[in-house]
């Protein structure tokens, strides 16, 4: 009797110092491989990238055999601030040397000539150039889609080289009404005129087609535009 009770205290004893170094859990005697164990998330924060810098573009579109211009605009790019304007120009404008209009500074001159010019008349540093054709203008829509504006005229348009009918108010232009809406303007006004209101259809184009999935596909986007475009934007630049 006496040596089975020496047995059950020592089982005991044996038992409960087992206990203690499994941290009082029999689930601990088989390792960590079969316990499941759950870990606090953490929620790390991560600041948004800043952007900085700004830049100023010069637009300019002419006609397929590059011997009219339809319409120049400045854009101008704050990544600070996070805003893009677009600046009608007017396109007969006068140049300092009183020879050249700058329709004519881009016609007949050189590339380097020209931004020379448009510097000096419209008192701003112009860091890039583009210079498309009005086809190249259409292939450009091609790429992106439709485009929401809102015009402020009712428009129907009938000449032997195309057809143009636009209601007052909201329309959805295709890029072929979209090419069509802008030889419209370019041969209905002139000048300042001319350039308000085709930048009117680059500001609905950048709110339109400025989105996080064409931001997304860029690199391929460029690849695409680019080849419609005379500019001095590099792949460096891009």
């Amino acid at each position: 009797i006496l040596f089975l009770c020496f047995c059950i205290l020592l089982g005991a004893a044996s038992t409960l110092l087992l206990w203690s170094s499994l941290d009082y859990d029999f689930n601990n005697i088989y390792g960590d491989d079969n316990v499941e164990t759950t870990k606090p998330v953490q929620n790390e924060l991560t600041e948004a990238p800043t952007y900085e810098g700004s830049a100023v573009f010069l637009l300019a579109v002419t006609s397929d055999n590059k011997d009219a211009v339809r319409f120049i605009n400045l854009i101008s790019v704050d990544l600070l601030e996070k805003t893009i304007r677009v600046v009608p120009v007017d396109a007969g404008k006068m140049s300092t040397d009183g020879y050249h209009t700058l329709s004519t500074a881009l016609i007949k001159q050189s590339r380097e000539f020209f931004i020379a010019k448009a510097e000096k008349v419209l008192y701003t540093e112009i860091d890039r150039y583009v210079i498309i054709t009005e086809t190249a203008y259409k292939s450009i829509f091609n790429v992106f889609g439709n485009v929401d504006v809102f015009l402020d005229e009712e428009i129907a348009y009938d000449t032997e080289d195309m057809f143009l009918e636009l209601k007052r108010g909201k329309n959805t232009l295709t890029p072929e009404k979209a090419y069509k809406y802008m030889k419209y303007v370019s041969n209905t006004y002139s000048g300042l005129k001319a350039s308000e209101k085709n930048a009117d259809i680059i500001v609905a184009a950048f709110s339109e087609f400025y989105t996080f999935e064409n931001n997304e596909n860029s690199e391929a986007i460029f690849t695409k535009i680019i080849n419609y475009c005379e500019t001095d934007i590099s792949i460096v630049d891009y």
